[in-house]
């Protein structure tokens, strides 16, 4: 119940086993799944800031950590037919984050998608894209690659066994 469910911010530096209380960000209400970093991407104004991307029921919020006493909201972004934003992963370069809503399959009948957010700009964030059966898609793109390799291959060796022939 403390910090309203939203971010609950602790020190494991001092003692691990019995962690110092440091810190709430309880602005945007529940937070469900977060992750935060030491931001390395394109937004030069927060490079080595500790920030942190929660998924807090129907938004993604976006908040500079660095001072635990003082958490800032960099954005706040909802998205149409957000349901029950659930879990978002950033990419390595800290300009997308990867997410998931846990109940558009169910409430709104949506195959499952993953919804990438543009995130370059903490300040501007935006959807970019959203791709339903994203995992299928790859899966059978991988499939039909490896059968066009394969009847490539097979072309190839029946052309060398003609030349071979002649």
């Amino acid at each position: 119940n403390e910090c309203a469910g939203g971010l609950y911010m602790m020190d494991l530096k001092n003692n691990p086993t019995i962690p110092d209380f440091v810190g709430c960000f309880e602005d945007d209400g529940y937070t469900h799944d977060v992750q935060c970093v030491i931001y390395k991407g394109n937004d030069n104004r927060y490079t080595d800031k500790e920030i942190c991307f929660a998924l807090n029921e129907n938004t993604i919020t976006i908040i500079d950590v660095t001072n635990k006493q003082s958490p800032a909201e960099l954005s706040r972004t909802a998205y149409s037919q957000a349901r029950y934003v659930h879990q978002g992963w950033l990419t390595e370069d800290h300009n997308y984050l990867l997410l998931g809503d846990e109940l558009d399959e169910q409430g709104l009948g949506l195959k499952t998608r993953t919804i990438v957010l543009n995130v370059r700009d903490r300040k501007s964030t935006r959807l970019t894209q959203s791709h339903h059966d994203l995992v299928c898609r790859l899966l059978l793109e991988k499939k039909k690659k490896k059968k066009k390799q394969k009847k490539k291959k097979k072309n190839k060796s029946k052309k060398t066994k003609t030349n071979n022939e002649r």
